[in-house]
């Protein structure tokens, strides 16, 4: 009972003899990075009729490698602008194959469909493209 009333004296002691400190920082506007954002805002289809009207495939070799070694989309850009049409290739378990890019500007209104070749950088076998993924982004407006 001693030494339990001992260490309950000493943990009071302890307790009464410790300072506690609380400091306020300032921090001023200017010492914190900028940050802004747009909130949700509706995404338009950069093609006019909201769909891709052909994919095909270009053959060709690359040294003695032959097989795909592009596409031609053909589509309907909704305005003028510069465009960047992005293709993936992609084998049976969804793996890609070979992706490339290409950009197009449109300077007129037109009611024709644009054809955009898109190339590889080497060639894919045909037997393993299984799915085609395009992707039209519009870079700026005129």
């Amino acid at each position: 009972m001693k030494k339990r009333l001992a260490l309950v004296g000493f943990l009071a002691l302890l307790f009464a003899l410790s300072t506690v400190y609380a400091v306020q920082l300032t921090l001023d506007s200017d010492s914190v990075s900028r940050a802004g954002g747009t909130g949700l805002v509706a995404v338009l289809s950069p093609e006019a009729n909201d769909a891709v009207n052909s994919v095909n495939f270009a053959a060709g070799c690359v040294g003695t490698t032959c097989g795909i070694t592009g596409v031609n989309i053909e589509w309907d850009p909704a305005e003028t602008g510069d465009y960047t049409i992005i293709v993936l290739l992609y084998d049976q378990t969804q793996n890609v194959l070979v992706s490339g890019q290409a950009t197009t500007t449109i300077t007129t209104t037109t009611t024709t469909p644009v054809t955009t070749s898109v190339t590889f950088a080497s060639p894919v076998n045909p037997k393993d493209v299984y799915y085609v993924e395009v992707m039209i982004i519009q870079t700026t407006t005129q």
